[in-house]
């Protein structure tokens, strides 16, 4: 009985520890400093500004792509460059920022390693 109850104190003590040693990796991952790529059409060069100034300050690598006005520009060209960025691991996440998100989302789906939502 005595050995029994070691046995599960020894688990309980190894599976904290476990569970602390993952806690540390998520929060080490987190913060780790990354290479994102971000890429817009004519619908969101101020929103990608922001996101490049957050990102920026929080320590990480902008790959900067598409338009910096509001001039029309075609979204395929765009979500290509981000996308193949990311399918040959220049870029470690992409950003994709267009008036619906759909139609970018479609083509960078077309890559391997991509996986893109709305």
């Amino acid at each position: 009985m005595i050995s029994w109850i070691k046995k599960k104190i020894a688990e309980w003590k190894y599976r904290r520890k476990l569970k602390e040693k993952m806690k540390r990796m998520r929060k080490i991952h987190l913060y780790m400093i990354k290479t994102i790529a971000i890429g817009n059409d004519h619908a969101g060069p101020d929103v990608k500004r922001m996101l490049q100034r957050i990102l920026e300050e929080q320590g990480h690598r902008v790959r900067n792509y598409g338009c910096d006005s509001t001039e029309s520009i075609d979204y395929p060209d765009v979500a290509h460059q981000v996308a193949s960025d990311v399918n040959r691991g220049g870029a470690d996440l992409g950003i994709l920022i267009c008036g619906t998100g759909i139609g970018m989302s479609m083509v960078a789906n077309r890559y391997e390693n991509v996986r893109a939502a709305v």
